[in-house]
């Protein structure tokens, strides 16, 4: 066993002296290759997954590589830099990704992300997350500042500042006047057959009217489309009662509006009904992007509920316009609606 050991030894310290003597002879024929760190040229395509460096005996650096499959010596990425005549330090250009973005700039020396270049990698396209090309994103409603409101899709509402005054014809023989506390004292009576339209919900004006159990139920029990508050605490009155005196009296006062201070801008708000809820609303911006402002209004209507039906009296005109949004439909609309839907049952709404 030591011969064979020492026979060993011996052909190892062959073989390194015959690499010295061939580096010295490529060094002496090609002295323009000596700074380069003693690379050996490029023979064939190693499996970079079974390499093993070759070490510089002087220095103790990687001069090449030998592959387990072949056994060629292999050059480092510095030789084969140098070989095909390219930058080692320059940026590799964008490549195209299956996904069609591109991915980021790299040092080919590093591996990293090249500092100068300040590129990202592209999320992954899943066609149900990604957008568009070409197409813009829709932003939220809430957040379209500085936007002008499309009014021609809006109902036909007259805005006129102040609201119209309702019209209506005097009835010939003016009823007795009958309510506690002096409340249609001075109110020229009037009929909803005397009404243009019958009643439109938008009442501003003072007049007063007695109307029947099956007219209260007919118009949505008056309904209106400003913003109100009801209040029908009447201790001294009963709803049964057998005259219009003694019947029960609730009052329905206007709440006024939230209106943009643009002047180009129509947008005239429904207001909260307490004040908390208004500082809230007058907290944030109109959709055109100018400030809200509340505006009272002094309009209070009264109802008196009897045996023989009601005794209403409007109130003081508006001092204001007819609010931009409609709540709700009249009776006469929601007639015409179904008188729509009956004959067009196969219209989609």
């Amino acid at each position: 066993m030591g011969i064979f050991k020492r026979i060993e030894r011996a052909i190892a310290t062959w073989l390194l002296e015959t690499d010295s003597e061939s580096e010295d002879a490529d060094h002496e024929e090609n002295p323009s290759a000596a700074s380069s760190a003693g690379e050996i040229p490029l023979t064939a395509v190693p499996n970079l997954d079974r390499i093993v460096p070759i070490y510089s005996r002087e220095t103790g650096a990687v001069v090449g590589y030998v592959s387990h499959d072949d056994g060629q010596p292999k050059t480092n990425p510095s030789a084969e830099a140098t070989r095909m005549g390219t930058n080692l330090h320059a940026p590799i250009p964008p490549t195209q990704h299956r996904n069609g973005g591109h991915v980021c700039f790299r040092d080919p020396s590093t591996g990293v992300l090249a500092s100068d270049q300040q590129q990202t990698l592209p999320l992954p396209s899943i066609p149900s997350m990604a957008r568009p090309q070409g197409t813009q994103h829709p932003i939220p409603e809430s957040s379209k500042a500085n936007v002008p409101h499309d009014f021609t899709c809006w109902p036909d509402i007259d805005l006129s500042d102040p609201a119209l005054l309702t019209a209506y014809i005097p009835l010939e023989k003016q009823p007795a006047l009958e309510a506690r506390r002096g409340i249609d004292d001075g109110v020229i009576f009037t009929a909803l057959s005397h009404i243009p339209g019958c009643w439109n919900s938008w009442p501003s004006g003072l007049f007063a009217k007695d109307v029947s159990l099956e007219d209260f139920k007919q118009t949505k029990k008056l309904q209106v489309n400003w913003a109100t508050c009801s209040n029908g605490g009447d201790p001294d009155g009963s709803e049964t009662a057998s005259t219009i005196c003694d019947g029960k009296i609730s009052h329905r006062r206007c709440l006024g509006g939230l209106r943009c201070e643009n002047p180009d801008c129509k947008v005239v708000c429904h207001p909260g009904t307490s004040p908390g809820v208004r500082d809230k609303q007058l907290e944030q911006p109109c959709r055109c992007g100018f400030e809200l402002k509340y505006f009272d209004c002094p309009s209070r209507s009264y109802l008196i509920q009897w045996s023989g039906g009601y005794r209403y009296i409007n109130g003081q005109p508006h001092n204001h316009s007819c609010l931009s949004n409609v709540l709700y439909m009249t009776r006469s609309e929601e007639v015409e609606f179904q008188v729509l839907v009956e004959t067009h049952p196969n219209l989609d709404l």
